[in-house]
């Protein structure tokens, strides 16, 4: 699990990188019943035809991690 700074939450991290192409998941997803939800995402290194998608996604996610895309995605 990768914790997110503020004011992230994993829903709207979620959203902002499937808008750039990256898609991961965040910890809302995995929540089960009340439990607190943690500000986190889920990432899996899978599902790239090559050695350059997964690069350029990492450097996506680093990117939205040190504030470059630092708009909010409203989650209605």
């Amino acid at each position: 699990m990768v914790e997110l700074p503020e004011p992230w939450t994993g829903a709207s991290f979620e959203a902002k990188a499937r808008e750039l192409g990256v898609n991961l998941f965040g910890a809302e997803r995995f929540i089960v019943g009340g439990a607190d939800v943690p500000r986190a995402l889920r990432l899996s290194l899978t599902g790239t035809a090559t050695r350059e998608e997964l690069r350029k996604g990492l450097e996506k996610i680093n990117d939205m991690l040190e504030g470059e895309y630092s708009e909010i995605v409203p989650i209605l």
